[in-house]
């Protein structure tokens, strides 16, 4: 008797194996086929920085311009891998695809049943196919990749933090490599990764071998953050963004052009009357320079004295990207569907997976709350979300402050971690949430029929 209760309930167990195989390849197919034929349908989208990537592709893969030039190499590999726009766009979307399934495999792995798992599955993967995540598949730039190596690298800390192990922590390297090499910008959630497995360890109730590893993982986090930071400054890209970020950020406003004038910077009189010229327009007004002298000046000082103004003005590092988000060129209030092509076939979640920021707090809010009535306490789960989350804002930070142009388009990577450790929170706990007023309704039943009988 024994005996065949355990075999059907082996049996039991094998036949939930095989649903929630079937069910998870299922889904990875469906979400597979979207992806690729959004991306291949229809010709891939050329942009002014395609070029860019085509000239780096065109030098020697061994010669040092290559792998820390204008762009980090990452694209532009894959560029001369596949020597083509329509192979590009095919191979980033098979990436794409890929980089998100492991993330939602990942997240499902944190729930228990076929039901919580599939949910959890579906929630990232039908993120990942909203309008506003997708579209970069058909362009020849490097936000797709940028994507997916954000994806990556949320579920290698995601595994990390659940085990903590010698290979988990490889992932968590290969994947801030993998940032690092497609946008020198994502060297910022790089290093704040390196603090979060930090705190990780340290807070483990593990003897000393667990926190030495987090020791070891945090300064090969932080050598890289390290090495990709010299080598952006190596190549020269964030003296080339200073031109842009003074149009926007400094020559429009006076006072700002005193403060700079204090500190060497030329012809003052003449910024301040071409800026007096300029139109303004909704999201503020464009000054370029157009002065010999203030254009060499610029070549020569304008990063340093930016970046002390930075350091000198903390706050503004916060409230202007709040206040003004418009100041930038090409800036359109945060809408990056203008860069979508214009046959395309949006997914009808889009809107309510996308929301707008205020929604997207709310969401991260509830499942907190919902965790936190749950438990009655803030689990390592719920912080490592969270952690995630202040991430993607730092990160969006970082790329309002350190570029003038396309700000919608380089705060991408940081708007879609925000946004996904939002929706993860929210799931967290409802999901959690469900099964605890489930199993609760369940032993109240079961107390209430027990009642009866007696």
């Amino acid at each position: 008797m024994a005996e065949r209760g355990l075999s059907g309930w082996l049996a039991q167990v094998r036949h939930a194996r095989e649903d929630e195989w079937w069910v998870q390849r299922s889904l990875a197919v469906a979400f597979s086929w979207y992806i690729v034929w959004q991306a291949t349908i229809t010709p891939a989208r050329l942009w002014p920085d395609t070029t860019l990537y085509q000239a780096q592709a065109g030098l020697p893969i061994w010669s040092a311009r290559f792998w820390y030039g204008i762009k980090p190499p990452l694209t532009s590999l894959l560029w001369k891998l596949t020597g083509g726009a329509s192979g590009f766009t095919l191979a980033q979307s098979v990436i794409f695809v890929a980089s998100w399934l492991f993330l939602a495999s990942t997240f499902a792995t944190f729930f228990t049943g076929l039901l919580r798992r599939a949910s959890a599955t579906v929630l990232v993967l039908v993120f990942a196919s909203s309008a506003p995540v997708m579209i970069w598949n058909r362009s020849v730039l490097s936000d797709s990749l940028a994507l997916s190596a954000v994806a990556v690298l949320m579920a290698a800390v995601l595994r990390y933090a659940g085990g903590g192990s010698t290979r988990q922590a490889a992932y968590v390297v290969l994947a801030a490599l993998l940032n690092v090499l497609v946008r020198y910008s994502q060297i910022v959630p790089v290093a704040l990764v390196a603090l979060v497995v930090l705190v990780v360890d340290v807070s483990r109730r593990r003897p000393d071998r667990s926190r030495r590893r987090g020791v070891v993982l945090f300064g090969l986090l932080l050598l890289v953050a390290l090495l990709s930071s010299g080598l952006a400054k190596q190549s020269g890209v964030t003296s080339l963004e200073m031109p842009s970020l003074y149009a926007t950020r400094v020559f429009p406003l006076p006072g700002r052009v005193a403060w700079f004038a204090a500190h060497g910077m030329p012809d003052a009189p003449g910024i301040d009357r071409q800026a007096a010229r300029t139109p303004a327009s909704p999201s503020g007004k464009v000054v370029i320079a157009t002065s010999p002298v203030v254009t060499s000046w610029l070549a020569s000082h304008g990063e340093s004295l930016y970046v002390q103004w930075l350091l000198t003005h903390p706050l503004t590092l916060l409230s202007d990207p709040i206040a003004h988000p418009g100041w930038a060129y090409y800036s359109d209030g945060g809408n990056v569907l203008v860069y979508a092509a214009p046959n395309r076939t949006d997914a009808p979640w889009s809107a309510l997976l996308y929301p707008g920021w205020r929604w997207c707090v709310g969401e991260a809010l509830l499942g907190i709350l919902l965790g936190f009535m749950l438990l009655r306490r803030v689990d390592r789960t719920t912080w490592i979300l969270i952690a995630l989350g202040v991430i993607g804002v730092a990160t969006m930070l970082a790329a309002w402050d350190t570029s003038g142009q396309e700000t919608d388009r380089h705060m991408l990577e940081g708007a879609v971690m925000f946004r996904m450790s939002a929706l993860m929170l929210l799931a967290w706990g409802a999901l959690r949430w469900r099964r605890a007023t489930v199993s609760a309704l369940g032993a109240r039943l079961t107390s209430s029929e027990a009642a009866d009988v007696a």
